[in-house]
């Protein structure tokens, strides 16, 4: 009978082989990913260790959208972040805002000086937090390798929301009241100039939240946030009335984001964004925040959106493009991303009833966070935890107590608290 190689022969030899593995990579430079058209899903989730870590993108910058489900987004940034030791561009002082409205400058955020937040270079790896899109301006702060991220929300949807959020006819009737029995919304709409004035005017500027005299909140704001140029502040350039000149900045904005989502399509948003990450399946989990109830939400009256057409006609442009884009280029996705994408949608239902059955965690987590007061612990979920099994996108997952609680953490408004607690200045 032929005995086989000894235990020391097949060591000797596995180290050569380890030896010129690591001298061959060494040569290549690192890794390239998948090949073209491969299941570029399956080959991210399942890197492990170091690998993973080397993979993933690490810095980059999510221009944060108001009311275009961002505090949602935010939560998942800011988990991940938290999780792998990222550093974040943080605003100033007590300030929420990396100085939106107004432009993004060294004075809107904590400098980024070497060896602070854990930075030996000076620069840091996320910025998240409301701004005013500039790239040149952002790039200096972020890493060498960072990408530009952001979301859009069709703008009919947009407005219905931010004059919710924002309480603007209650801000308004501080100076004028509503004729009595009026539908608010409407009336704003058929007199938007006026009301619109009066909301921007110094007369009510101690009931608005941030915002500055002389701002429309109204007024194609998904665009002003991706720093198009729309007068403000006062005496700036504004090209909302040339069609050709916002479609000269949509084209930059083509060019210097990497990938802009559709709120309207979330899910895909979702494993589009994961995979221009390179993140794991399960940081793309999250609990909803700032879903809002409100009396005109399902107003779609033809006589309404004609009534709102006028004040959105940047907004209606930018949209139109990234969704078309959106939509090209999830049809250039490999076979399996709608498979991804039912995956993901069934797993994100699975675990929010899990880690949130009846919203009653994320309710207690609002509504201190709005109250100032500390979130009340403990939170309450099933005894067992939720194993999901493996999947050609992920490795078996558990959703258990400590990862409900990392969604939660992140849940409600202003997490911005958690993250300044662990990098104070």
């Amino acid at each position: 009978m032929r005995r086989g190689p000894s235990k020391a022969v097949l060591v000797a030899a596995t180290t050569v082989a380890v030896f010129l593995l690591v001298a061959l990579n060494n040569q290549q430079g690192p890794s390239p990913g998948p090949p073209a058209g491969a299941n570029t899903a399956g080959f991210l989730s399942h890197s492990r260790g170091g690998n993973r870590a080397r993979d993933e993108q690490r810095s980059f910058a999510f221009i944060k959208m108001f009311k275009g489900g961002s505090e949602t987004l935010n939560g998942i940034f800011s988990r991940h972040g938290l999780e792998n030791n990222l550093t974040f561009v943080l605003p100033t002082g007590k300030n929420i805002y990396l100085g939106w409205p107004y432009a993004f400058g060294p004075e809107r955020h904590r400098p980024a000086v070497p060896g602070r937040y854990g930075t030996k270079d000076g620069k840091l790896d996320v910025l998240c937090h409301h701004s005013v899109f500039n790239r040149s301006a952002m790039s200096r702060v972020l890493r060498d390798d960072a990408i530009f991220i952001s979301i859009v929300r069709e703008p009919w949807r947009h407005f219905k929301s931010t004059f919710n959020y924002f309480d603007v006819d209650v801000v308004v009737e501080q100076a004028e009241k509503f004729p009595p029995g009026v539908d608010r919304f409407e009336t704003y709409l058929r007199n938007f100039d006026h009301y619109d004035s009066i909301y921007q005017s110094p007369a009510v500027a101690h009931r608005r939240h941030c915002v500055p005299n002389g701002f429309s909140i109204l007024s194609n704001l998904q665009s002003q946030v991706l720093g198009i140029p729309l007068g403000f502040p006062k005496g700036s350039v504004d090209v909302t009335g040339s069609p050709l000149e916002v479609s000269r900045h949509i084209a930059r904005l083509d060019r210097e984001l990497e990938l802009v989502m559709v709120l309207e399509r979330l899910d895909e948003s979702l494993v589009l964004l994961r995979r221009t990450l390179r993140w794991p399946l399960q940081a793309m989990l999250y609990l909803p925040v700032g879903v809002m109830a409100y009396s005109f939400k399902t107003s779609n009256a033809p006589r309404l959106q004609d009534l709102h057409r006028p004040h959105a006609t940047v907004d209606q442009q930018l949209y139109h493009h990234f969704a078309t884009k959106f939509d090209r280029l999830v049809r250039e996705q490999p076979p399996d991303f709608q498979d991804e994408v039912r995956f993901l949608s069934k797993l994100q239902a699975q675990t929010q009833a899990h880690c949130d059955p009846d919203g009653a965690n994320t309710h207690e987590t609002e509504h201190a966070r709005k109250n100032g007061k500390p979130v009340a612990l403990p939170r309450v979920f099933p005894p067992q935890p939720l194993h999901v099994p493996a999947s050609p996108w992920s490795p078996p997952l558990v959703i258990d107590s400590t990862f409900c609680n990392g969604l939660l953490d992140q849940a409600g408004p202003q997490p911005i608290a958690l993250l300044k607690a662990n990098y104070p200045s």
